[in-house]
């Protein structure tokens, strides 16, 4: 028992020791890696990452030639056979890397969904990859177990893989040297040794002349093709699956060859196909050249014009684009008889000029020089129902046109003069379009027309012309668009008609007719006005004036409901006394424009006012506002002005009301008054506000009084009337207030107020009568030189003359200046309107 326990004893210890050295040998042999540089070069490496080295069982699997066993290979699933890849080819692979040690992943291309790529054998990727990838075929499924000096050596990479780790890599060769004709993977193209010519591709819906072979990834043939074939991509005849297709049309060119690998949603599918020489599932490998190809293109979007051009230049060709002159060779058939009608015959023609059928000479402007083509037509587009008698067409006929186009002359090669006239036959061929209410065909024109031109400015006359021409040309398309109902590109192309003449007054009427369309009142009102200055007699032009003045007068009705709800809680002025009432009932222009100013009527004030609530207090929704934002909203909006500027201008006006009142109740209730002039309200308190009404009246008649012949008389009403604007003067008569004390009463010169009279008229001019030189010199200063009447009026204090006063002075330059910057500021537009 002794004997044999020592023997088996002996057994154990040399196992144990030839793992042991096993075991070192792996994990401490010398390291052979590659540079740090080269080791973290390629994007997002597998390698990047780093495990703790350690002693494990042996891996399954053998060692790749040539790595003395630093890298094992185990095939999990072998690949479709053949070639593979080799040192300079662009690989692309799926893998999921781990460590030998504990198993763990360190990193995976399949959880990003995003297959790696590198060049083999560049030193791009560790040695173990380099040479274990090489050994591999398409689609081939390996497990590579690689040594550490195989990998990153004593140094590692990254917090993951530690120095001398030993790392597994499963990884699959999905290709090499394939472009990606799908995003996701599922077509993929390989260059053979044919490059081809030129740079265009097929498009999805022409012919192509191609050689094909079909083969299942196990290499067996399930078609094959006898020479080249012509075969028209997309139809249900094409015997080509859709991903060989996609790849035709993505990545060919003529006469070049590739390889093109579809996985089976690309090829046949879950049913499979080709007579069930292709299972269910199944990837598909075709091997295509391709020689040629005819551009098939539906001009008319509706198979009325279809141009066929057969073959493709191997040199450049200009198009027979639209006014280019071309010589070719035509020959014309009935369709589908073949019966000749016209040719063959040379010809020559300006593309677009009508020489020959719509249809012809559109399709004519996809054939280069040196091409040949065929153009069928429908009827509509030939002859149509009408039919031809030279040549002979019957009514309703489809036509095939054989054309080759042996010269041409591209546009701008064209002379000036030429493109002129061009452009001048397209406009009138646009409309006619537009008169049969083509607005799609006339707009086309236009644009062929505008095109032509579009880049030239020309000299002397006919720069003129180019100008005048282009701004025709805008207001036509505008003319199609207004039919249309695009007002915004109306305006657009008004605009650039504009631009080019200022007087083009078809272009002011169009915008102004958009701008009332869009309920822009304001806009379509200056436009009109505009077009008037140019055609004083257009009785088009009175009746958008008078469309608009009945939309705007809707538009205040709503506006003052609106503001009435919006204002009238925090500073809904009392009902007017009667001498108030009265003055309003004359049509004193004070009250008139105040009243106006209050109501805040017209729609542009209303959304002025808005921007400028919503500006301040960040909402624009009509609601009580505290008096203080609301004169903060109508300040900005230049609607009321500063009690500073106010009271400098009033103080005058105010010392007067103040000395008029007598008892403690009558000062309160001047202070009352004087606290409303500061806000442009009608205010009234027991009857104070109307005393400055009767001094403008007594001033109003001692002006006409100074007048004595039936000029004078009539001057001088019209400065009354222009006190209340601030109206330039009249044959001197608003200088009267500097007449000698003698012309005027006595209480005027002496500065006395005249007893209150009822029904008064209010004060309109905002121009008072000095109390002394000083007084008249700042009256002067602050608000320029006013008529008597108004002077004596203003000093008086009266209400209505303090809101015309501060009225007035918004219209002093500075003023102006700061409301236009403010609305500016605000609204983003300065117009004085």
């Amino acid at each position: 028992f002794r004997k044999m326990a020592r023997a088996w004893g002996a057994v154990l210890l040399l196992m144990m020791a030839i793992a042991t050295a096993t075991c070192s040998r792996a994990v401490h042999s010398p390291t052979i890696s590659l540079p740090r540089s080269q080791q973290t070069a390629v994007q997002r490496s597998p390698l990047n990452l780093r495990l703790r080295g350690g002693c494990s069982a042996a891996p399954s699997g053998e060692p790749v030639e040539g790595t003395d066993g630093g890298v094992i290979k185990e095939v999990l699933e072998p690949g479709a056979g053949g070639e593979g890849p080799v040192s300079g080819d662009d690989v692309s692979v799926h893998y999921t890397g781990t460590l030998l040690e504990d198993g763990s992943k360190f990193d995976s291309s399949r959880d990003r969904n995003a297959p790696f790529t590198f060049k083999l054998g560049q030193g791009k990727v560790i040695k173990g990859w380099d040479v274990g990838v090489a050994t591999m075929t398409r689609g081939e499924k390996a497990r590579f177990t690689i040594r550490s000096d195989y990998a990153y050596g004593p140094t590692g990479s990254g917090d993951k893989i530690p120095a001398n780790a030993t790392l597994v890599f499963e990884v699959e060769l999905l290709r090499w040297n394939e472009k990606e004709v799908t995003l996701d993977g599922g077509v993929t193209l390989k260059p053979l040794d044919k490059k081809g010519t030129g740079w265009r591709h097929p498009d999805k819906n022409d012919e192509v002349f191609v050689q094909y072979t079909g083969k299942l990834t196990t290499g067996e043939t399930f078609v094959e093709s006898a020479g080249f074939e012509l075969v028209k991509l997309s139809s249900t005849s094409s015997p080509l699956p859709p991903g060989v297709e996609k790849a035709i049309c993505k990545e060919m060119k003529k006469g070049s060859n590739a390889v093109i690998t579809c996985a089976p949603e690309y090829a046949f599918g879950e049913v499979g196909g080709a007579g069930g020489k292709v299972a269910p599932k199944a990837t598909v490998v075709y091997t295509v050249e391709l020689k040629d190809w005819n551009a098939i293109y539906d001009v008319s979007k509706d198979g009325g014009i279809m141009v066929k051009c057969l073959g493709q230049l191997d040199t450049y060709g200009p198009l027979c684009d639209d006014a280019s002159q071309v010589k070719l060779t035509l020959e014309g058939k009935l369709m589908p008889s073949g019966e000749t009608i016209v040719g063959p015959s040379d010809l020559q023609v300006t593309v677009g000029d009508g020489a020959l059928p719509e249809g012809l000479e559109r399709g004519l402007e996809k054939i280069k020089k040196g091409q040949h083509a065929v153009i069928d037509l429908a009827s509509k587009y030939a002859y149509g129902e009408a039919g031809s008698t030279d040549p002979p067409v019957p009514p309703n006929s489809n036509l095939q046109y054989e054309i080759t186009v042996t010269e041409v002359v591209p546009t701008y090669q064209l002379q000036l003069s030429d493109k002129l006239q061009a452009a001048e036959k397209r406009k009138d061929q646009g409309n006619v379009f537009f008169k049969a209410s083509d607005t799609t065909q006339a707009l086309a024109k236009y644009d062929k027309a505008f095109k032509l031109i579009q880049y030239e400015q020309g000299e002397g006359d006919e720069a003129e012309r180019v100008k005048d021409l282009k701004s025709v040309i805008h207001v036509n398309k505008a003319a199609c668009y207004d039919k249309e109902g695009r007002a915004e590109d109306v305006m657009s192309e008004c605009n650039k008609a504009l631009d080019l003449k200022a007087n083009n007054v078809k272009a002011l009427f169009r915008r102004g007719k958009a701008y009332l369309a869009q309920n822009k009142l304001d806009e379509a009102m200056t436009d009109m006005k505009q077009l008037l200055v140019f055609e004083p007699n257009s009785a088009a032009a009175q009746t958008q004036i008078a469309a608009i003045k009945s939309k705007q007068k809707v538009q205040d009705s709503k506006d003052k409901a609106v503001f009435s709800k919006m204002f009238s809680k925090t500073s809904a002025p009392p009902k007017k006394p009667a001498a108030a009432a009265a003055a309003g009932a004359t049509g004193g222009k004070g009250a008139a424009a105040t009243q106006a100013k209050q109501a805040m009527l017209k729609a542009e004030e209303k959304k002025h006012v808005m921007a400028c609530a919503k500006k301040i207090t960040g909402d624009d929704t009509p609601r009580k506002l505290a008096p203080e934002v609301r004169d903060k909203v109508l300040e900005c909006a230049g609607l009321f002005m500063p009690p500073v500027k106010t009271a400098e201008l009033l103080k005058e006006s105010e010392e007067k009301l103040m000395a008029a009142a007598k008892t403690p109740q009558e000062k309160d209730d001047a202070k009352k008054v004087i606290g409303a002039m500061h806000h442009g309200q009608q205010e009234d308190v027991n009857g104070w506000a109307g005393k400055g009404a009767e001094l403008l009246k007594e001033s109003e008649e001692k002006l006409m009084a100074a007048a004595k012949t039936p000029q004078e008389k009539d001057d001088a009403k019209k400065v009354i009337s222009g006190i209340a604007t601030g109206a330039s003067d009249v044959n001197g008569w608003a200088q009267k207030k500097q007449a000698p004390e003698s012309q005027l009463s006595a209480s005027d010169a002496s500065g006395k107020d005249a007893a209150p009279k009822a029904g008064a008229k209010p004060a309109a001019g905002g121009a008072a009568k000095a109390a002394g030189a000083s007084t008249q010199k700042k009256a002067a200063a602050s608000m320029g030189e006013k008529p008597a009447a108004a002077a004596a009026a203003g000093a008086t204090g009266g209400k209505g003359a303090a809101a015309t006063q501060a009225k007035q002075a918004m219209l002093k330059a500075e003023e102006k200046k700061h409301v236009m910057a403010c609305a500016k500021k605000i609204t983003g537009d300065d117009t004085p309107r």
